[in-house]
């Protein structure tokens, strides 16, 4: 991937993440932002698994930490 795409997907998943937080603050379908929230953590960390796993420190620290969020955003939900 060449640097262009990469910034431009960098900032593709910025507005998502900013999104998914306007999600979150409007308390509007909290489970189904759960559910959103739990299906892109999950392939974020499927990309950084195939793509990048080389270049994770702690894949499993990774994963741990992910389900760890993924569990509250469920209890707040």
């Amino acid at each position: 991937m060449n640097a262009n795409r990469a910034r431009a997907l960098t900032a593709g998943i910025g507005l998502l993440e900013m999104s998914m937080a306007a999600w979150v603050l409007s308390g509007r379908r909290p489970r189904a932002c759960a559910a959103a929230q739990t299906a892109l953590m999950a392939a974020f960390n499927a990309g950084a698994l195939v793509f990048a796993r080389d270049r994770l420190r702690s894949p499993a620290r990774l994963l741990a930490r992910n389900t760890g969020l993924a569990a509250l955003a469920w209890l707040a939900a």
